[in-house]
């Protein structure tokens, strides 16, 4: 499996990227401190035309997170 590190992730105007395990997804790095499971992260996503825009993501485990994916 390759990784690729992107700069600038690409959204056309009325189209959705789903950010998910397995695909494209947020890799945090140089962390102060662990989440914590069923925590809520706050994220903020800085776009383009639009500005950024946050709101909290809840913390799961990789397997929490593919089984939510594949059903």
């Amino acid at each position: 499996m390759a990784f690729y590190v992107l700069d600038v992730l690409f959204a056309m105007l009325g189209h959705s990227v789903i950010l998910a395990p397995g695909g494209t997804h947020l890799m945090f790095e140089s962390l102060s401190a662990a989440f914590r499971q069923g925590g809520q992260v706050p994220v903020t996503l800085d776009f383009e035309h639009v500005g950024a825009a946050g709101r909290p993501l809840l913390a799961r485990t990789r397997n929490q997170a593919l089984r939510l994916r594949h059903g």
